[in-house]
């Protein structure tokens, strides 16, 4: 069946949602530190966060730590459309303002950082891409007649990717360091969405309206695995200055499993059936993306940090998707393959923080971070609320109890609020020239606050 049908170049298994954090589908970062400072980690001397930001750095850890933390966030994501189809807008065609459900994201993490004689281990499992959103936008026509009501939720994504790293890193001298880490990378992908079918492909204007259009439900669930490596450097220029740069490399994760199609009927409709569904087989490579950049840390006196990080993250990967099927549309047609044109942008973030040592082992963190968007006009919809470039104000305390000679024990507590800038897309766009719409129009708004704790144990 050609995509055209059903409408497949609308983004079937493009992980997108309103928990984001950072750009695209990336979150703030790992570790209870390094998201405090707003990602200004890349100088982080021997905590057990390096292993993902600049492994390094690992190379000056001078005793075993442990750290775990999770994070709570809270995005309150809202969309106007502004599409003008008859049945697309449906309830909402007074262009009110749609709210994403409300929904609360648990973001947890391990971190280990050992010594040794020739070089220094770690291990880590943490989450440096996921996403998730439910979304109401459809509902029938005025006129359309179906005894089977419309999945309420409608719209939605979950995207995890649950990283299990190991790292080594090893001083090449009393300045200069090295490091590597790297494994595997667990990603889920779970989307729902609606298609709008012209009812006479052939002939999309020789249907009245509201019969214009055949609702469908695509719902997917697709899973896989890929591998990544970090590669670090870090330099001790002076008592007072770190330098340091590190890049993070992945491949393809290659995601398989099935997508379940269901199309609703007008009591007009030649099938003799309220609803038809099917399912097929589904497949594509999914790049993660690319990142280098370099960090600094300078030390005006033994209690004051600055730090500053710059990232430079390659999402043009992230440009045609090709979707493969194995099996038939609810009206039993064979599913062609799919391409699925995002032509994403790369992007910089500039990340900054201080971290104030008080005494008696209470410590202060500020971080600031500001991130472009990669997502063109020409592909953004409800389910990419990565809406514009956004500032987010980070901070925390942490308090260290001595437990024993060498041994200590830290409780960490801090908060993130992340601004973006509104969108206003008015018209429909076709990026790759199919002569088919890749984005949704209307009027994207986005905040997102956050809580994080955590806790690390050093002997």
């Amino acid at each position: 069946m050609k995509r055209t049908v059903w409408g497949l170049s609308l983004g079937i298994l493009i992980p997108v949602a309103s928990a984001l954090w950072a750009g695209g589908f990336a979150l703030s970062g790992v570790g209870i530190r390094a998201l405090q400072l707003g990602g200004a980690a890349r100088t982080l001397a021997g905590d057990p966060s390096t292993i993902f930001w600049n492994p390094a750095a690992l190379a000056y850890a001078n005793h075993t730590e442990i750290q775990l933390y999770n994070t709570t966030v809270m995005p309150d994501a809202r969309y106007q459309p502004y599409t003008g189809l008859v049945g697309y807008d449906g309830g909402y065609s007074t262009r009110l303002d749609i709210y994403a459900e409300a929904q609360t994201f648990q973001i947890p993490g391990f971190l280990m950082v050992v010594p040794g004689k020739f070089a220094n281990v770690s291990i880590g499992v943490f989450a440096p891409f996921g996403l998730g959103a439910k979304w109401d936008l459809y509902d029938y026509p005025l006129g359309w007649h179906n005894p089977e009501p419309y999945p309420e939720i409608d719209w939605s994504s979950d995207l995890q990717v649950l990283s299990t790293y190991v790292g080594i890193a090893r001083k090449i001298n009393d300045r200069l360091a090295v490091g590597l880490s790297g494994g595997a990378n667990f990603t889920k992908v779970n989307l729902q969405r609606v298609n709008l079918v012209p009812a006479d492909p052939q002939d999309p204007g020789s249907v009245p309206l509201p019969y214009s259009y055949i609702p469908v439900d695509v719902q997917s669930d697709v899973k896989g695995t890929g591998f990544g490596v970090n590669l670090g450097l870090f330099y001790r220029a002076s008592d007072q200055l770190d330098m340091a740069f590190s890049t993070r490399l992945y491949s393809p994760v290659s995601l398989s499993g099935n997508t379940d199609f269901t199309a609703y009927f007008p009591d007009t409709a030649q099938t003799h059936a309220w609803k038809l569904s099917s399912t097929a087989s589904a497949s594509t490579d999914f790049p993660l993306p690319h990142n280098f950049g370099v960090g600094f840390a300078y030390r005006p006196s033994e209690q004051l940090t600055f730090r500053l990080d710059l990232d430079y993250t390659l999402w043009s990967l992230f440009d045609v998707l090709v979707l493969e099927f194995d099996g038939l549309g609810p009206t039993g047609e064979p599913l062609d393959s799919s391409v699925i044109a995002k032509n994403w942008n790369n992007t910089l973030r500039v990340s900054g923080g201080l971290e104030y040592d008080y005494g008696n082992g209470f410590r202060m963190r500020l971080g600031v971070y500001y991130d472009q968007s990669p997502i063109p006009d020409g592909s953004i919809d409800p389910l990419i609320p990565d809406i514009s470039e956004k500032l987010s104000f980070n901070g925390g305390l942490s308090y260290t109890y001595p437990l024993a000679e060498g041994k200590a024990l830290t409780f960490y507590l801090g908060g993130e609020y992340i601004s973006f800038g509104d969108r206003v897309v008015y018209q429909f766009m076709d990026v790759n020239n199919d002569h088919e719409s890749d984005n949704m129009p209307g009027i994207y708004s986005l905040t997102i606050g956050a809580v994080n704790f955590g806790l690390s144990v050093a002997f």
